[in-house]
This record gives C-alpha cells, sequence and structure tokens, in this order.
C-alpha cells in the first residue's frame, strides 16, 4: 500500500525512478556475482579473496582498502555480503529507508569490487559504484525536497549537473577513445568486425553482421554522431534538446542491448540518463512536511553537505574530462599550463579518495579487434585421449547457438576472452590459478563450467587457441567456422611439490 501510494506521488520524477532502477541495477548485479562467488574468489576459488584478506586485515585500513571483507574475511563474509547487498537494493526498490539503503548497497558493491580483484574490473562495475555514490545524496535530497530554500535549489543544481556531467563523461569519452584508438574506428569499418568478435554475441549478432556493408559504414559513423555530438547538447542550457539528447542515447543503449551481451552496462546507462528527461522543482514529490525548527536546521545541514560533496565531485570529473579527451592539445599553451597546474594542486584529496571509485575514466571498444581467438582447454588422464571442458557462454565449438545472457554477466567467461585477446599463457595471475583449480579438481570452480571431461582429477591439461568467424553461408547450419588454431600451452601437470594454495604447475613430459 505504501508503494503504491509513492508510486503515485512520483509519476513525474524522473529522479525517483532512476533510484529505483538503480536498485534494479544493483540487485541484478549482486545476485549474477553471488551464484558465481564461490568459484572466482572463494578460499577454493581462482583468486581466494578470503585467504588474501586475513593476511592484509591486522596492517591494513579500510581507507586505504574500502572492503568490508577485512571484518569478516571468509567464505561465510562473501555470502553475507552478497546477501546484505541484495537486501538493500530490495529496500531501495521499495522505497524504504532509501539513504541507508544506498549507503549499505554501495558500500558492499565496492568491497565486492576490491574483494572481486580481476573479476570486478569491468567499467560498469566502478560505474556502478560512481552512480551509487551520487544515489545516496540524491536519495537524501528527494527526502528533503519539500523544504525551499536557496540552499535547495543549489543543492539542485547540483544534482542535475552532477547527473549531466556523468552522462557526458560516459558517452563522450567512448567516442573520443574510439578517435585515438584509429584503426578501423576511423575508416568506419569497425562494425564489419565488432558483431563477431565482441566477448558474447547476441541472439541478433549474426543477423546484424551479414547486413550490407553500406548500413554498417552508415551505423559506425551514427556510432559517432551519437557519442561525440549528441553528449555536447547535454551541456547546453536548452531542456528540450536535453531531452532529445537523452532519447537518443536510450535509444542506442537499446540498440547496443540488441546486438549483444554487455552485462547490465546498458540497463545502468538508461537508469543514469533518465533523470535527464524531465527535471525540474515541480517534478520532485512532497513527502512531508518539515514544520519542526529543528528538522528545518537538519534539512539544512544536508543540502550544505551535499552541495559540498558534489562540487568537490564535479571537479574531479571536469580533470577526468579534461585528461581523457586531452582538451590541452586543442587549447593554447598558457591556458592549459594554468588548468594543468590548478589539477596537480588536488592531486592529494584525489589519492585521498581514489580506494572509493568515487571518479572514473570511461571508454569502451577504443580500438576493434578484427579475429576472434577463443581459448579451448583440454583434459587428459593418459596423455593420449583428450577431452573438451565446456564453459556455459564462452563459445565452445562451431555448433554452438547465440544466446542471451545479459543482465547476467558470467565473469570467467569474460576473462576468457581477454587472455585470448593476449594471445600468451602468462607466468602468474587468474589464468594459472585457473588451471591448477581443474588439474585440483576443485568442484566451486568447476560448477563455473557447463561440462567438465572427467569426474576425477585430470592428470594433463593443455589448451589452444582457436579463430572463429561467422559462417557466412546461409546453407549450412553451423553460425560459427573455424579458420586457425595453434597451441596455447602445456601439456601441465600438477607438481605434488607445489602447495594447494600454490598456482604453479609444471611441463609435462609425456
Amino acid at each position: 500500500m505504501i508503494f503504491s501510494q509513492r508510486i503515485m506521488q512520483c509519476t513525474k520524477s524522473t529522479l525517483w525512478y532512476s533510484m529505483r532502477g538503480m536498485a534494479v541495477i544493483y540487485l541484478i548485479a549482486f545476485g549474477s556475482f553471488w551464484v558465481q562467488v564461490d568459484g572466482l574468489i572463494g578460499s577454493d576459488g581462482i583468486l581466494p579473496a578470503p585467504i588474501q584478506f586475513s593476511r592484509l586485515a591486522a596492517n591494513t585500513s579500510y581507507f586505504e582498502l574500502p572492503s568490508l571483507l577485512l571484518f569478516m574475511p571468509s567464505d561465510v563474509g562473501l555470502h553475507i555480503l552478497c546477501a546484505l547487498g541484495c537486501a538493500t537494493a530490495i529496500f531501495l526498490l521499495l522505497d524504504l529507508l532509501s539513504p541507508i539503503a544506498a549507503i549499505g548497497a554501495w558500500a558492499i558493491y565496492l568491497s565486492l569490487i576490491h574483494a572481486g580483484q580481476v573479476f570486478m574490473s569491468f567499467q560498469w562495475d566502478v560505474l556502478l559504484v560512481e552512480y551509487g555514490f551520487l544515489s545516496i545524496w540524491v536519495s537524501l535530497w528527494l527526502i528533503f525536497s519539500n523544504h525551499k530554500s536557496l540552499l535547495s535549489k543549489t543543492c539542485e543544481k547540483l544534482i542535475y549537473a552532477s547527473i549531466i556531467i556523468l552522462a557526458f563523461k560516459l558517452m563522450f569519452s567512448s567516442g573520443v577513445v574510439k578517435i585515438f584508438g584509429g584503426g578501423s574506428w576511423l575508416d568506419l569499418t569497425a562494425l564489419k568486425y565488432h558483431f563477431f568478435t565482441q566477448p558474447i554475441p547476441g541472439p541478433l549478432s549474426s543477423w546484424l553482421h551479414k547486413l550490407p556493408e553500406s548500413l554498417l559504414t552508415f551505423a559506425c559513423a551514427t556510432t559517432f554522431y551519437l557519442e561525440l555530438l549528441v553528449p555536447l547538447a547535454l551541456l547546453i542550457p536548452s531542456k528540450s534538446l536535453r531531452h532529445m539528447a537523452a532519447m537518443q542515447l536510450i535509444g542506442l543503449q537499446i540498440l547496443f542491448m540488441l546486438s549483444g551481451n554487455f552485462a547490465f552496462f546498458n540497463l545502468l546507462s538508461i537508469v543514469i540518463f533518465i533523470p535527464l528527461l524531465s527535471f525540474t522543482s515541480s517534478d520532485i514529490p512532497n513527502f512531508s512536511a518539515h514544520n519542526s525548527p529543528i528538522l528545518a536546521n537538519v534539512t539544512k545541514i544536508v543540502f550544505l553537505i551535499t552541495s559540498l560533496i558534489l562540487i568537490f565531485l564535479l571537479f574531479l570529473n571536469l580533470k577526468v574530462i579534461w585528461n581523457t579527451c586531452k582538451l590541452e592539445n586543442i587549447l593554447p599553451i598558457t591556458i592549459s599550463q594554468r588548468i594543468n597546474g590548478f589539477i596537480k594542486s588536488s592531486s592529494v584529496q584525489e589519492k585521498a579518495i581514489k580506494p572509493f571509485l568515487l571518479v572514473n575514466s570511461y571508454g569502451l571498444f577504443a580500438r576493434m579487434t578484427t579475429r576472434r581467438p577463443e581459448i579451448q582447454i583440454q583434459a587428459s588422464i593418459d596423455g593420449r585421449i583428450w577431452k573438451n571442458y565446456e564453459f556455459k557462454y564462452k563459445l565452445n565449438g562451431v555448433h554452438q547457438k547465440l544466446s542471451q545472457v545479459a543482465p547476467h554477466q558470467p565473469r570467467l567467461d569474460w576473462q576468457m576472452w581477454f587472455a585470448a585477446l593476449r594471445g600468451t599463457f602468462p607466468d602468474r595471475g587468474w589464468l594459472p590459478n585457473f588451471i591448477l583449480r581443474l588439474l585440483q579438481n576443485e568442484k566451486s570452480v568447476k560448477k563455473l563450467l557447463k561440462a567438465s571431461p572427467y569426474d576425477k582429477k585430470p592428470r594433463f591439461i593443455r589448451a589452444y587457441i582457436v579463430f572463429y568467424e561467422f559462417e557466412n553461408s546461409d546453407t549450412i547450419q553451423n553460425i560459427w567456422k573455424i579458420v586457425d588454431e595453434r597451441l596455447f600451452f602445456g601439456p601441465v601437470e600438477l607438481n605434488s611439490k607445489k602447495s594447494r594454495g600454490d598456482a604453479e604447475t609444471s611441463n609435462s613430459r609425456s
């Protein structure tokens, strides 16, 4: 009943809807990671976070490593964080204790990012934390928004400016990095490769890949228009232009969702753009009257603190935009030097808040890959007969169909895509640890896979790099075809002298 009344009160408040959208994204993000947490970063997982945090807890402060796992470094602690994250997301969705729920969701997801290491290093993870921190102040302001004063109007404008700058930074940076990346982006052939080289193609990716080359070229040029010119309209003091720009950016995100699986990134971007569709004082709901002098003073303090924090973050965001877009190259030297000197003066404050990921740089697909390598891992008991490990979503062979995976993100499958692009087996890191866990037949890690060739421990493991393309012939049932392959590493076997936590293997002489 309370929830339905709130919806009726907030039919015009795009900020209110954006906060509920954030709750949905949080719920997706926490839930998606929770089902993978044991195999990825559990004590017996690929990168055992509890073991690492147990070592750090004694001499590391929260401000150095802002993760609540420092206070409960265990598998139980990881599951508690995921459960609490889902709970705070539900509270935020129902608009119950929203500021407290927003603080909790932000702090818990930040904790999981630091605990998740490389598996939580994606741009949408830090984007969720950045907008999640802003959502704390938005939630507070929504509660006290019926207190009309100069501070209230100032806070309102700063919230709006913060969302505009974040939306501009997100989209404009993505366009700029494509220009700096050059290659197929500059000659407008990037989409000729994009649909079959992206990490996890979607159900429509094969069909989009077969569109006429002239249409793909036009779509590539349109991408530059939407990522470079349209964001500039957000900075123009015209409500109608901002509405038009926001609608176009939302449309772009919908097209991205249709073309592939990019976790919750596109949904999160839409949630950020929603407040740009409408934002005026009359749009803000009046929840309760603040007639008490004490409440009036509390309201003023909330507005003042919010305003000061938003001003500081706005300054840091402008610095990120300045560095990402390399604006010093297009301005007179004297002006660039002054701005650079002013920016350097904030380095101490920026270093202090850096672990909290409050201000970040973005830019997806700066360089378009033109080939699709995949790592095919194989196991053997005797060194003669080899069988494949199958991943749940990563490309396993020419018979694999295209499926809808997003907004769920299979983080091991994504990291396998990046590892294949690097082309060489690393000496240390998550990939050798992953191979070690397979040699040890670790159950929590095997649960991340679709199928394992043996129930017992394999003696040997090796891997090939296999290059795939979409099958262009309509007469062939398979969507994929293999164009090349080579040995990636191995065979390797478990070194019995190594301890369980040591991620080293030895070369086989078989």
